[in-house]
């Protein structure tokens, strides 16, 4: 059998196990990030993507988060620097993440980063960022 096949049937046989393990690592995850978010006002959380067209990586940029106490001080531009820093050292392509075409002052933002909405869908925006383009 193919080794695709056996794959399915051993998860299968385990899924409600798997699930129970899977939902106990999420909850455990969640309880941890609820934690680090207490402890700092400010975080991104990513993740690279590969392009077999392209041949390289780039960063999809899932979330950015800056305390409402912290905004307007300059914690997002900084977040996004070393976000730019990772993905250069990394030979990624660009950055890209998804926002609501609502948050006028999230778009304002990413603006004056430089990222430019590639298609919109309904409310949700799809940025795109290549922040060495220019340099």
């Amino acid at each position: 059998k193919p080794l695709s096949y056996l794959g399915f049937i051993r998860f299968s046989v385990h899924s409600s196990t798997i699930l129970i393990q899977s939902l106990n690592w999420l909850i455990k995850g969640c309880l941890k990030a609820i934690d680090f978010v207490k402890k700092d006002p400010k975080w991104v959380l990513y993740g690279f993507r590969y392009s077999s067209f392209a041949g390289q990586p780039s960063i999809w940029l899932d979330d950015l988060y800056v305390d409402n106490e912290m905004r307007s001080q300059g914690a997002g531009a900084v977040l996004m620097a070393q976000l730019a820093q990772i993905a250069k050292e990394n030979d990624c392509t660009h950055l890209a993440w998804s926002a609501d075409a609502r948050n006028i002052r999230g778009l304002r933002f990413y603006d004056r980063l430089g990222a430019e909405i590639m298609e919109q869908h309904g409310n949700r925006c799809v940025l795109r960022w290549v922040p060495w383009a220019d340099v």
